[in-house]
């Protein structure tokens, strides 16, 4: 349970000055899973997922400084990241009910940076 058969991440990074002192940073990162079962005897399945992560950020001169921003799953892929039967049995029986919590939804973070 919670194995996906294939999992795999890709991650492509781009870097150019903009001037002396100034460089500019792009990554993107995508990162997949294919389907799972979230309890033994094959219950609860989760679709696969497919998630996008962004960032554009601005660095000083030798990396003293920078500021960043960042979009952690930028199409807001949302699937079961763990699901389980109830505590109540009854719930499931009459309701067909189960605990589940999502993947994290879409996050967006800005960060700085500043060595000294």
């Amino acid at each position: 349970s919670q194995a996906p058969k294939a999992i795999f991440n890709l991650n492509a990074n781009y870097e150019r000055q903009l001037s002396k002192a100034l460089s500019l940073r792009l990554n993107a990162s995508l990162r997949h899973r294919s389907s799972m079962f979230n309890q033994r005897q094959e219950q609860f399945l989760s679709k696969e997922l497919t998630t996008v992560d962004l960032s554009a950020g601005i660095a000083g001169e030798n990396d003293r400084w920078g500021l960043d921003l960042l979009v952690k799953n930028a199409f807001n892929q949302i699937t079961e990241d763990f699901a389980s039967p109830t505590i109540d049995p009854r719930f499931a029986a009459f309701y067909g009910a189960y605990m589940a919590s999502p993947t994290q939804h879409r996050t967006i973070t800005i960060s700085a940076h500043f060595k000294y």
